[in-house]
């Protein structure tokens, strides 16, 4: 019976003010720092078994993560103190995993403590394995767990919730398809009089498919299907062979005799941990930890705390950090950049800010999203989404053969890395004029693209090539005669407006569309110009004051590499 819970575990990983009357402590073990307004006590048995958690999962998973975040425990004296912190109404405590750290955040010190930390561990497990599981799944795995003791060297999980078995008898059953189907806006997951029907059958369906000797063996199998994209309906009913009414129907007599069921298992546990020492905290490093859980309507009040908290001390990047993230959280990507230059100025060259701090400067400033992709994967070689993203700017930077050199040492490739990857690749050898090898690519690009852009960038790609082609026929027929205008049926279209004109070398213009910034090459007598600018309205090199809405047709991916296209006309519109 412990084989499914393994195979499921092996599935999974793949500043406000500070309250005046309650002194904060710190602990801190290899693993996690807890800040506490608990006792010396409390705070030690919380940390401990925090580690025993750990432990179980690592040891049940055969191995480390593979590049684990500082994990940031808060511990609240009493519900009235972490209400500010609130995300929901009905919660007793949350996760919160950021870019660049993770917090487990408990409200409320010797109420369920230890089922609660265990609950809320689960999702970091689930988050860092990179899953999204529908709501039903994962809170209904992170209470399963959240049952885990040990007792010397033997854990024990998946025992019966009490409360929830009783809940379940008293309250009105909500049809399983129902809880099945809610995602994370449904009021099954958001509201308090609904979210208990959410949680209660969640769990009850997790625990009798791991613990139950029939369904047990196919619960990886469900996990595979619903990670690959199958709603749960359709993955339960095709591994079980069974409709969803047997299952239900199963279920309820499972509860009915109480659930008895607990896995066990043993493991080697490190008493040392028990016997970390406390300290009293650091209220700048408390103001900053509290700073960055407010909650969305406390993003303000979030934003003078860090500013304050800067100028306390010039010499700490975390409030810039902090500060970049609460930017992009309101959609401010020029402000979260200027935040991320200050926090890596002042030595924070960490992988996640690297990461993010180069991705989001691909646009605006494509030099310092290079240099930055780059030092992130010299410190990790084997980062396939950091070499990916550098190979793409690479090509869009108009360095192709760093681009090809980038993505060469990749051997395997999912689809969803493909669709970035592939798209590099044929950008690149267009560039370098490889059209065959071009062609394959975007075929390739169009075998696994996931998303409709990337399926129209193959399909604009292979549309440009097959033009070339056609040019190059005519030529062959006409001798040394110029090259034939592209065809109205070869040209594609957008909308949107010019932010930038760039005049250096071969003029270009910066467009803002609904897809992102673009770039379309001015090719001398090359194009026309429709429509009349607004008066009083003129162009000029540069970032555009007024930037004036257009129309461009375009032949996609001139040979030349330079841009997204050659204009061929600009309508101002």
């Amino acid at each position: 019976m412990l084989r499914p819970a393994r195979v499921m575990i092996a599935v999974l990983l793949g500043a406000s003010a500070l309250p005046a009357e309650s002194p904060w402590i710190q602990m801190r073990s290899n693993n996690f720092q807890v800040y506490s307004q608990g006792t010396e006590q409390q705070t030690r048995t919380v940390l401990n078994y925090f580690e025993r958690v750990r432990d179980f999962f690592v040891q049940m998973s055969g191995g480390e993560p593979p590049r684990a975040l500082p994990v940031y425990i808060v511990m609240f004296a009493s519900r009235k103190e972490y209400e500010p912190y609130r995300p929901k109404e009905f919660m007793i405590a949350h996760y919160s995993g950021r870019p660049d750290r993770d917090y487990i955040v408990l409200g409320e010190i010797g109420v369920e403590a230890e089922q609660t930390a265990a609950h809320e561990y689960v999702h970091l497990v689930v988050r860092h394995a990179g899953e999204r599981f529908p709501p039903w799944l994962n809170e209904g795995l992170a209470e399963m767990y959240s049952t885990l003791q040990t007792v010397g060297d033997e854990v024990e999980f998946g025992s019966p919730i009490r409360a929830r078995v009783q809940a379940l008898a008293r309250e009105r059953w909500v049809p399983l398809a129902t809880i099945l189907a809610a995602d994370e806006d449904s009021p099954y997951y958001n509201e308090s009089k609904q979210a208990g029907s959410l949680y209660d059958e969640g769990w009850a369906l997790v625990q009798f498919l791991v613990t139950s000797k029939e369904y047990g063996p196919g619960f990886g199998q469900v996990l595979d299907a619903i990670k690959a994209g199958t709603p749960s309906i359709a993955a339960l009913e095709s591994v079980y062979r069974r409709p969803l009414s047997s299952i239900e129907r199963e279920l309820r007599v499972h509860l009915e005799g109480g659930a008895n069921l607990t896995l066990f298992t043993k493991l080697k546990l490190d008493a040392a941990k028990d016997k970390i020492a406390s300290e009293r905290a650091n209220t700048y490093d408390v103001q900053l930890t509290l700073a960055s859980l407010a909650r969305p309507a406390s993003r303000a009040d979030s934003r003078t705390s860090l500013e304050n908290l800067a100028r306390e001390d010039p010499k700490r990047p975390e409030p810039w950090v902090r500060l970049a993230y609460l930017a992009l959280d309101g959609g401010d990507i020029k402000k979260a950049l200027e935040n991320f230059a200050k926090a890596y100025a002042l030595g924070d060259h960490s992988p996640g800010l690297l990461w993010d701090y180069g991705r989001y400067a691909e646009g605006e400033k494509p030099e310092d999203s290079l240099r930055l992709l780059g030092e992130l994967l010299k410190l990790e070689p084997d980062n396939l989404d950091a070499r990916i993203e550098l190979a793409y700017v690479q090509a869009f930077a108009g360095k192709p053969r760093e681009s090809l050199a980038t993505i060469g040492t990749i051997k395997q490739i999912d689809a969803e890395h493909g669709q970035k990857l592939f798209f590099a690749m044929a950008r690149a050898q267009l560039q370098l004029g490889q059209a065959a090898e071009a062609r394959a690519s975007a075929l390739r690009l169009q075998s696994v693209a996931l998303t409709k852009d990337f399926r129209d960038r193959a399909a604009e790609i292979l549309s440009y090539l097959d033009a070339q082609e056609q040019q190059a026929r005519a030529r062959s027929g006409r001798g040394a005669a110029a090259p034939a205008k592209p065809t109205g049926n070869s040209l594609a279209e957008v909308q949107g407006r010019i932010v930038m004109m760039d005049c250096s070398g071969v003029p270009s213009v910066v467009v803002e569309t609904s897809r992102g910034q673009k770039i379309y090459v001015l090719e001398p007598n090359r194009y026309a110009i429709t429509g009349n600018l607004p008066p009083g309205q003129g162009m000029r090199c540069g970032p555009q004051d007024s930037p004036p809405a257009v129309s461009i047709r375009y032949e996609v991916l001139p040979a030349d590499g330079r841009g997204d296209g050659a204009v061929r006309e600009l309508h101002f519109q």
